[in-house]
């Protein structure tokens, strides 16, 4: 898929690559053995606890957890010393159609964009796109009560990525992914322009929910804003525009609504049936 087949077509919609991955040396390499050779003794973060990838091996092949804990690491290229890219020796590329990312104008400024994840068969990642995150209890409690129930939502999407390929998640998309067997996966996010609006409303709507970010800088919306501003300045003209018009639309959908409780009234009781209407 090229970048402008993506852009016109794929960017708010959730599709699997079979291709890409294939090529990579990550790919070809990275088996058990040679991880644990060239990497056992460097600490990741799996959830809120740093292990050793031997330590979390052992860990991963020996629980018997319901839900297991799963390896989540969001510096991994540093730790590992990776090429990134399509120069030789690199582990892992880009796909060509995910190649713009407008968050590059922030350089060293920009939050974490990508994860290494390692999890055995039952693990569980929930996404936390804009922080709305739902976690089922247990595996089992999901599977038993949500999972039938998600299937028959409008728009629900469900599917299985195999061995060698990419899942492409839409940004605004809720998903949770339960891997069946134990798995290594790289993750990134992007900012391409058909989600410019999307991402300057968030950052400026929503800086409470902004994470990724070093401590440094204080006002991501701004940062972004002035660094996009010199190096793509009708880009950002636009995007602002888009926010300006998707901020009109929710204000005259709410107002819809308000007036409809208005015209019907808003009725509450204690269960006699003698309702109290609030206009």
């Amino acid at each position: 898929m090229s970048l402008g087949e993506f852009a016109q077509e794929w960017a708010d919609r959730p599709f699997i690559l079979t291709q890409p991955v294939r090529a990579w040396r990550a790919y070809m390499q990275w088996s058990t053995d040679y991880l644990l050779e060239a990497y056992g003794n460097t600490d990741f973060r799996a959830e809120a606890v740093d292990w050793s990838l031997k330590d979390y091996w052992d860990y991963m092949e020996n629980n018997q957890d319901e839900s297991p804990l799963y390896l989540f690491d969001h510096s991994f290229v540093e730790k590992m010393d990776l090429k990134v890219g399509n120069q030789d020796g690199g582990h892992y590329s880009i796909p060509e159609c995910f190649e713009e990312d407008l968050f590059d104008v922030l350089d060293n400024q920009r939050p974490d964009r990508r994860w290494l994840i390692i999890g055995p068969n039952r693990s569980v990642y929930v996404s936390e796109d804009q922080s709305e995150v739902t976690s089922p209890l247990s595996i089992t409690e999901w599977l038993l009560e949500f999972h039938a129930e998600a299937r028959q939502t409008p728009g629900c999407m469900e599917g299985i990525c195999k061995e060698g390929e990419v899942l492409h998640v839409p940004s605004g998309w809720w998903h949770l992914v339960v891997n069946l067997e134990p798995s290594i996966a790289i993750t990134q996010n992007f900012v391409p322009r058909a989600h410019l609006a999307n991402a300057l409303a968030f950052l400026k709507d929503k800086p409470e929910q902004v994470s990724g970010f070093k401590n440094d800088v204080t006002d991501p919306y701004a940062l972004f804003v002035n660094k996009l501003g010199q190096k793509h300045p009708d880009l950002l003209e636009e995007g602002l525009a888009k926010v300006e018009t998707l901020q009109a639309n929710k204000k005259r959908k709410w107002a819809a609504v308000v007036k409809a409780d208005e015209e019907e009234g808003f009725g509450f009781g204690f269960g006699d049936g003698d309702d109290e209407e609030v206009p």
